[in-house]
């Protein structure tokens, strides 16, 4: 387990980092379920494009946790093309 983090049973069940959830995150609200209540699905697509960009560009010498991440991203993209999100 990494360090300052605490298991996650409700957070993107499935994702190879969704079990971590790290201790700074305070509020129980995902962050994906928010910004899909919140945008449409083309503004949800571009946040996940964004972030993908984001974390292969980055050289903090992490690239395990990176791409994991980008996974993450990547899978909840797809999640919204295929049920249509509005």
């Amino acid at each position: 387990m990494v360090s300052g983090c605490k298991i996650s049973s409700n957070r993107r069940q499935g994702y190879i980092i969704s079990k971590l959830r790290p201790a700074h995150y305070k509020k129980n609200e995902d962050s994906f379920a928010w910004a899909e209540k919140k945008f449409k699905t083309k503004t949800c697509i571009n946040i996940a494009e964004f972030n993908i960009h984001k974390y292969l560009n980055r050289d903090k010498g992490s690239d395990f946790e990176d791409f994991g991440k980008i996974i993450d991203y990547a899978k909840w993209a797809r999640k919204l093309i295929k049920k249509g999100h509005k």
